[in-house]
């Protein structure tokens, strides 16, 4: 969290919102936040995300199996980037989630 935070949350009841402000550190040369932040990010938010919205999951360690990002827009020094997910199937070993970023 030292070189990716501070990230700010909020839980409406139904879901987890997700958010930071990209800074300087989280940027590459030409100022725009960095592909692996946003994958770091989003690294957090489905399993953060999960684990809110799934109490037979609290307390239990979530380790990505596979993550797959596809890039749609870039974020610039200062923007609010935010996300959203959501749990698409639990089973006995797995969790299936999506998100929006």
């Amino acid at each position: 969290m030292a070189h990716t935070g501070p990230l700010y949350a909020r839980w409406t009841g139904e879901r987890l919102q997700l958010g930071f402000r990209v800074e300087h550190r989280h940027t590459n040369p030409l100022g725009i936040c960095h592909g692996g932040m946003m994958a770091t990010f989003c690294d957090m938010l489905l399993p953060i995300t999960a684990f809110y919205a799934t109490p037979a999951l609290h307390g239990r360690f979530l380790p990505t199996v596979s993550l797959q990002l596809d890039y749609l827009a870039p974020a610039p020094k200062g923007a609010w980037v935010e996300g959203q997910a959501q749990v698409l199937r639990t089973t006995r070993s797995l969790v299936f989630a999506q998100g929006l970023v």
